[in-house]
């Protein structure tokens, strides 16, 4: 994993993920680029609350490898989770994506530096993780990453590429 001056216009570098040898995840075994959000940073979703507000994640996404990804949003604390599929159709070409999801009514978030979000991008999935894509804010037992059986496996070949940049997590649909 390196930064990269890859990037679309606009942006000055990017996340590289550069596949060195191929593997096939099994059981549980999970690849994924993640990012940790504070629950004191999330306060203003007023989770828990019927003025749940609603968030939009976008980024920009490239591969050699197009096919099926998946991007999971999990709030650990609470068990619950949020699953998109995003496709990247053209290889070696950055694509925007956005994913829009509805706010959690049923749980709050801690307000404090401790743990509200992940951010999960996955890369590979091994089969028991596997459940449906979600929009809405669904519980999870026997581990916290999850992904569809349609998520490509990024590591069966050691010629692959993925790249992220501009990631924005934005209250409502925009």
């Amino acid at each position: 994993i390196t930064k990269s001056t890859t990037s679309p216009d606009g942006f000055g570098n990017s996340l590289k993920v550069d596949i060195a040898s191929t593997n096939t995840p099994t059981g549980s075994q999970n690849a994924l680029i993640q990012t940790k959000i504070e629950g004191q940073d999330l306060q203003d979703l007023a989770y828990g609350t019927s003025s749940a507000k609603q968030c939009t994640l976008s980024f920009y996404v490239r591969s050699n490898k197009t096919g099926t990804y998946c991007v999971q949003i999990a709030n650990t604390a609470n068990t619950k989770y949020v699953l998109f599929e995003y496709t990247i159709n053209s290889a070696d070409t950055w694509e925007r994506k956005s994913v829009t999801f509805s706010g959690n009514t049923a749980n709050t978030l801690n307000n404090d530096n401790a743990l509200g979000f992940d951010v999960n991008f996955h890369l590979a999935t091994g089969s028991d993780d596997h459940v449906s894509a979600t929009s809405t804010w669904t519980t999870y037992s026997g581990g916290s990453y999850k992904s569809t059986s349609n998520q490509v496996n990024l590591f069966d070949n050691a010629s692959n590429e993925w790249y992220l940049t501009g990631v924005q997590l934005e209250v409502g649909t925009v």
